[in-house]
């Protein structure tokens, strides 16, 4: 499966939280570097910015700013027709691989049940603004219940959803967002 590159506006959405990422962290080096007088652990320093300094958002709130689309607050997948489900799923699973952000336990669910989880996920997780330097992963299965389960032999699988990207999509619109990040960023 082909994934669409990301827009203009979402690379330079993802520059811009690169940017932001990588001068927090280069603000806490050099404090650490002022204060103590060594060379700073980057890789310490970079933890501490992610989950300390980094702003909190919502996958949601993310993919609306690199313009994706996304169905409303409240909607219900089973009132949807099957092209705006496998539409929506496309939509959110190529925005999240944009983030860096694979979905997992998927496999055996209906694309309604996926659907609905997706949007529980997108919606109701707060975390920190990370960026594409960074990798998460969605598990579904957590937010599935026995109901949702198909009555099949197989058990779910934590494997990743096969519709996300790959992970030579990913450097490669890891790249493009790079490229990006002498651009101006865009503001709200």
């Amino acid at each position: 499966m082909t994934f669409s590159e990301p827009t203009p506006r979402a690379l330079q959405v993802l520059a811009a939280m690169s940017q932001r990422r990588h001068e927090g962290i280069q603000r806490l080096c050099d404090r650490a570097r002022e204060l103590d007088g060594k060379e700073p652990d980057r890789g310490f320093w970079a933890m501490m910015w992610d989950f300390e300094g980094a702003a909190q958002t919502t996958n949601r709130d993310q993919l609306t700013l690199m313009g994706v689309e996304l169905p409303p607050v409240g909607t219900y997948p089973a009132l949807m027709t099957d092209e705006a489900v496998s539409t929506a799923i496309r939509e959110i699973v190529t925005g999240l691989g944009w983030l860096r952000t694979t979905v997992i336990g998927s496999r055996g669910l209906d694309d309604r049940t996926l659907l609905e989880r997706l949007i529980l996920a997108i919606d109701d997780e707060v975390r920190e603004v990370l960026t594409p330097d960074c990798r998460e992963m969605i598990d579904v299965l957590d937010l599935v219940t026995e109901d949702d389960l198909p009555d099949t032999a197989t058990p779910p699988s934590h494997e990743p959803d096969p519709r996300c990207p790959t992970d030579a999509d990913l450097d490669r619109w890891a790249t493009l967002i790079a490229q990006q990040i002498a651009e101006p960023p865009i503001t709200q």
